[in-house]
């Protein structure tokens, strides 16, 4: 949702914001995924990417995904990368 200045923009921000769609942790492996806040989509062509799951520890330490869409592709997105990183979660 876009919104108007700086102030409200940062205000959505926080720690208890809901830009955190799901974090998941299993022993020192951690899989997030976060609202981007910001269109890291810089090629210029295409649809906004506001979405980024990463994976934090472990074998797959460093890999990330990307997507744009509503937060329910999202959590699909987090959904696919947890089953292939921690199998046992789900």
């Amino acid at each position: 949702m876009p919104v108007r200045g700086f102030v409200a923009w940062a205000s959505q921000c926080g720690p208890d914001s809901r830009r955190v769609v799901a974090r998941d942790r299993q022993a020192d492996v951690e899989v997030s995924t976060v609202f981007l806040m910001l269109d890291h989509n810089f090629s210029g062509g295409g649809p906004p990417i506001l979405w980024e799951t990463m994976v934090f520890g472990g074998e797959h330490a460093g890999e990330t995904a990307r997507c744009s869409g509503a937060r329910e592709q999202a959590e699909a997105m987090h959904a696919q990368v947890l089953a292939r990183v921690l199998p046992g979660l789900l």
